[in-house]
């Protein structure tokens, strides 16, 4: 099959990850395993998951001029991703995430976003305007401002994780062919609780009237909720062991990224997306757990194959 091409506009941080018990409670101290070091940050996870899957990926994003910068774009080189867009920047630090597992592969993270949040909206404009892509993936983890103009210049379809919650200026939603929250996040965005499937397709509805073509809703073990205009439905998770949640949502946006850049159509790039974060989920760190595309289930390869052998990819 002929690589689609995809570009990640988004953060890059370090994963500093101890494995504890019990999550502490406000006040409550805990001992814990000791620290890993991961690669990771929203963007960097996504990039690699769509390189891994057989993308030409071209990463850009913001990291300090130091040691762990050097450390995170290296590891990204060495996954075949073009990072010749990265900024190295002389006055903030490259950021960091410290992440608690508990036994059930839950996580609570604390992320120090440092030079992150001084990507610049002039430099993602170039970038993608500049950098040919099929889809261009977006995070919440730099600045808005710099997701809008990156979405602003990209002739291809845009996607965009609004990941942590945040709100979203009104502005951004006209911009995005794909917004895909989890269901935290899509209760920030409209105001009530996501928690059933009925939810889910409220808060859909209330997101398309802001402009976003088609949203895609993850609900955790449930699975993910998808609408547009034409179809609807909940594609549910398959039950595995779960031995570390960090990443999956980025595992999901990277193979939602690769499938629709494929050709896929909505309901089977949800299902590949759900199949490849339940892969996730069953190792340890971020990166680490992401699957290449021959690790796929069959099943899963076949929906890519279809799509390449039905038409050629979506621009």
């Amino acid at each position: 099959m002929e690589p689609v091409s995809i570009l990640v506009v988004g953060s890059s941080v370090l994963d500093q990850v101890s494995r504890v018990d019990k999550f502490p409670v406000p006040g409550e101290s805990v001992r814990g395993s000791d620290v890993q070091f991961f690669a990771g940050g929203k963007g960097a996870n996504q990039a690699v998951t769509t390189a891994r899957l057989g993308a030409r990926t071209t990463f850009c994003s913001c990291v300090g001029n130091d040691g762990n910068g050097q450390y995170l774009i290296d590891s990204l080189r060495a996954e075949g991703i073009h990072c010749e867009n990265v900024e190295f920047n002389r006055h903030a630090p490259t950021g960091t995430a410290l992440i608690a597992l508990n036994r059930e592969g839950q996580n609570m993270i604390i992320a120090c976003l440092g030079a992150n949040l001084q990507f610049s909206p002039e430099h993602a404009f170039k970038v993608a305007h500049e950098n040919f892509h099929y889809v261009l993936l977006l995070q919440a983890e730099i600045p808005l401002e710099t997701v809008q103009a990156a979405a602003e210049a990209s002739q291809g379809v845009v996607i965009f994780n609004p990941a942590p919650s945040i709100s979203v200026p009104a502005e951004i939603y006209p911009l995005v062919d794909y917004l895909t929250p989890n269901e935290h996040e899509a209760e920030h965005l409209v105001g009530f609780q996501v928690r059933t499937v009925v939810d889910a397709d409220q808060a859909a509805d209330e997101l398309m009237a802001r402009g976003v073509a088609n949203v895609v809703i993850t609900m955790g073990s449930m699975g993910a909720y998808y609408k547009n205009e034409r179809e609807s439905g909940l594609i549910r998770a398959p039950k595995v062991k779960v031995v570390d949640t960090v990443g999956a949502g980025d595992c999901f946006n990277g193979a939602l990224a690769f499938a629709i850049a494929s050709g896929c159509q909505l309901d089977d790039s949800v299902r590949f997306a759900v199949g490849c974060a339940s892969i996730s989920v069953t190792s340890l760190g971020a990166q680490s757990g992401l699957p290449s595309f021959d690790e796929l289930p069959l099943g899963l390869i076949r929906i890519i194959q279809s799509a390449h052998a039905k038409k050629s990819p979506h621009v």
